[in-house]
């Protein structure tokens, strides 16, 4: 039965190291495409390993998985680019909730201790700072002309 349906059995330790060795990867569109997805360093580190892999003759992208690959770079691009959009537009939800349910307490004049005026001012430096943040993060981001 192994002999038949390898796939079903665990593989011996030797049998592992063989593959480890000698084996061939190949990985899936999602895989190629997750490298826009992942976090810069992330993907620095996975590109450095497909091109020891590949170094060795032991890396193979089917043609399908290439062709999937070009028909989706480009939409995957740019949503990583729409990402900064709706971060953006939650951020400023948010802050206008935040801003409308104070308003709604009255704190300046039903609160001896609480200065909802100061509190607003703090949250926006900190909602501002992270928005100009947010923008350099977009101007550094791969672009669908961009060669990579």
């Amino acid at each position: 039965m192994k002999k038949n349906f390898p796939g079903y059995y665990r593989p011996s330790e030797a049998e592992f190291a063989e593959l480890w060795e000698n084996g061939i990867f190949i990985f899936d569109t999602n895989a190629i495409l997750n490298l826009y997805r992942y976090p810069q360093n992330i993907s620095k580190e996975l590109i450095g390993i497909l091109k020891i892999i590949a170094a060795k003759n032991r890396l193979w992208i089917p043609y399908q998985v290439a062709l999937e690959y070009q028909n989706n770079r480009l939409n995957v691009i740019a949503d990583q680019i729409k990402k900064y959009s709706q971060v953006k537009t939650i951020l400023d939800k948010t802050q206008g909730n935040l801003k409308e349910e104070f308003n709604k307490l009255k704190l300046e004049k039903r609160h001896s201790f609480i200065d909802s005026e100061k509190f607003l001012d703090k949250v926006d430096k900190v909602f501002n700072k992270f928005l100009h943040e947010l923008e350099k993060f977009k101007e550094k981001q791969p672009n669908v002309n961009d060669h990579d």
